[in-house]
């Protein structure tokens, strides 16, 4: 059983974009949880009736051409910009 996912509420998440973060994501209950570097460059928020989840549009550190991925709220586990001191996440 891994920890529950991070709860964003909107001026949280929105402090996020624009950030280079470092991200604990967990895709699947069977598998590990990873770490992985992105920066934040949008965000989709829920509303009623149109949008359920919300998620962080990300972009690698690297450019590399791609569009960005979305990283759903629910996949992330604990979160910090990527010049903190270790032990400084948000979660």
């Amino acid at each position: 059983m891994h920890k529950p996912p991070v709860q964003f509420d909107t001026a949280t998440a929105m402090a996020y974009v624009g950030q280079a973060v470092q991200l604990e994501l967990i895709m699947d209950e069977d598998e590990p949880p990873y770490w992985c570097s992105m920066h934040i460059v949008g965000l989709v928020l829920t509303k009623d009736g149109v949008w359920d989840f919300p998620y962080f549009m990300t972009m690698n550190l690297t450019p590399d051409g791609r569009t960005p991925s979305e990283v759903p709220f629910n996949d992330i586990l604990s979160i910090r910009i990527a010049d903190q001191t270790e032990g400084c996440s948000h979660a």
